[in-house]
Formats: structure tokens, sequence, C-alpha cells
């Protein structure tokens, strides 16, 4: 019922949200995406740091009574190097990210802690615009993506006794794993709705294939400063908000299922966004779980705090 609850809120905070956004303005989104490929007119740098706290077991999606007190963090700066190919057609990039992951469990009366940090897997983007339509005050347009994930990061990290990490705290899959999706972005006057949906082939290595994933995203945003524009561009702020939703397939280990992998993950996720005019913008975000379905015994996520920039080079 309380899962329940915080679902009901957010879905209608979301909602009311959206449509207050309809009357103000648009911002692009924070963890979603925009079908949107003109703008950067050449190259850009993008980055983030973004911190996860995991510390409550689920069984089954239900909270339960941890006896080992397990809490993990994990920290991670991306550097994502975009690239407008084609103006308004074609965008390309290279996404290559940092981790620092903290594992803490209690055995005995002893606390112990695992960590693994350092580059993890790069991945080789594009964005192809299919479909554009412009009208007086507004416009529609859609967006196809297709990815590749390249491993660069280490997958066979052990702990001080030589054991091997868990699959989790290993900072790449060692898999070449292939994201495809779509985003459309619908826009009339000073609002703005975006939808992405990616959906992700992960692939074996080494006996191990983690679960295909699938990723959809639903934003919308209001402007708050300059409540009206006196020229443009000019700086703005932006209130933003998210549904961040992952379904996620069983892993499997030398073709055995593993019960205690998968499942539905959707966040709450409202945040701050300032476009400094033309050539860069910051933003702040906190993401919420609403609901964490999972499947048999896993850490549920606690809270994500994100802060992040980008940069134009013109």
């Amino acid at each position: 019922m309380k899962r329940l609850n915080k679902l009901l809120f957010a879905t209608i905070a979301f909602f009311l949200f959206a449509q207050s956004a309809f009357l103000k303005a648009n911002g692009p989104p924070i963890h979603g995406d925009t079908a949107f490929v003109v703008g950067i007119e050449g190259a850009g740098i993008s980055s983030f740091y973004q911190e996860m706290r995991m510390a409550k077991l689920l069984q089954n999606g239900s909270e339960i009574t941890d006896p080992l007190n397990r809490e993990m963090r994990v920290r991670m700066i991306p550097l994502m190097l975009p690239y407008e190919a084609i103006p308004n057609r074609l965008l390309i990039g290279l996404s290559v990210p940092y981790l620092d992951k903290r594992m803490e469990i209690t055995v005995g009366n002893q606390r112990k802690v695992f960590t693994n940090r350092g580059m993890g897997d790069a991945t080789l983007f594009s964005k192809v615009q299919f479909y554009q339509k412009d009208r007086r005050g507004g416009t529609t347009r859609m967006t196809g993506k297709l990815g590749l994930k390249v491993p660069t990061g280490k997958e066979d990290a052990r702990d001080e006794s030589g054991a091997l990490l868990a699959p989790g705290l290993q900072l790449g899959s060692g898999s070449w794993d292939i994201p495809i999706g779509v985003v459309i972005t619908h826009l009339y006057q000073l609002w703005g709705i975006n939808t992405n949906l990616v959906y992700q082939i992960n692939n074996e290595s080494n006996g191990f294939e983690k679960g295909d994933m699938f990723r959809y995203d639903l934003s919308g945003s209001i402007r708050l400063l300059p409540i009206v524009y006196e020229e443009y561009p000019s700086p703005q702020l932006n209130l933003i908000a998210e549904l961040n939703g992952t379904l996620a397939a069983k892993d499997r280990n030398h073709d055995i299922t593993d019960p205690n992998t998968g499942g539905h993950t959707l966040l709450f996720s409202p945040g701050l966004q300032f476009i400094g005019g033309r050539d860069w913008l910051i933003n702040i975000s906190y993401q919420l779980p609403i609901v964490q379905n999972l499947n048999g015994s896993q850490l549920g996520l606690n809270q994500t705090w994100t802060v992040g920039f980008l940069l134009y080079l013109r």
C-alpha cells in the first residue's frame, strides 16, 4: 500500500506538473533524452557526477531485514563527447565513465568492505532524426538511436583474498552490447514533452550474460526565470520533472538463470537546470524510487543525486 501511494502521488504530481508546463516553457531532460539533434553546431563536452546509495534488502519487491546489513554506493563521472556530423540530422559521439564502487557487509561482528574503481565500459552512440513536422508555434520530431557498448572496463577484479568480485562490483561486463531506441519530442509554443524508449541487447562474456534491459523516460519542464524573454537566447532557470523506468530480464551464469536479478524500477526525478545562453548549461537532480518490483532477493535503491553540465564547442 505504501508503494502504491508513492506511485499515485508521483504520477499525479508529474501530470499536474506537465499540464502547467504547457503554459510556461521547456528544457532538455536531465536523465532522459530529446529528439533534437540540432544545436551543438559542431562538438560538445558533457559530464556529470552521480552518486547512488543502495542500503535496503528487498524480497520480491518488499523490504525485509538484512542479516548482513549490506550497503552499496556507486559514484560515476562519465565524459561524453557529442558531435553533430550532419546539421539537424545526425549526431554521433563517445561516452566513457569513471566508476567508484563500494560494498559494505557485516559478517559475524566484523564489517567488511569491498571496493573497485577505474574506467568502465565505453559507449559509441548515434542519433538520427527521421521525422520532423513544424507548425506555427510548435514542432514534433522523432529520432532513432543506435549504440554499441564496448568492453573497456575490467571484468575480473578480485578482493584481497583473491576471490572474484560479484558482477555488480565489476567495472565492466566484458560483453559487446547494443542499445537501440527512439525519442519523441513535441513542442508547442512554450511547453514540451520528451519520451525516450531504449532496448539494450546484452550479450554473453565468459559464461555470464546480463539480462536485456528496456528503459523508458517521460519528462516535462517549467521555465521559472525569466517569465518573459526580453531577448533570445538569454539565461534561463528551468524546473524539470521526469519519470525514469527500467525493466530488466534475469541474468544467466553458465546457462543457469539467477532468480535474484532483474525486475522493474521506476524513479521520480525532479531537478533544476540553468541554461547560460547558447553555450552551456548546468543541472542538478534528485531521484527517488517509487516502484522497485525486483525479482527474488536484491538490494534496492535508496536515492540518487546527479550534478552535471553541457558545454558547446562552437
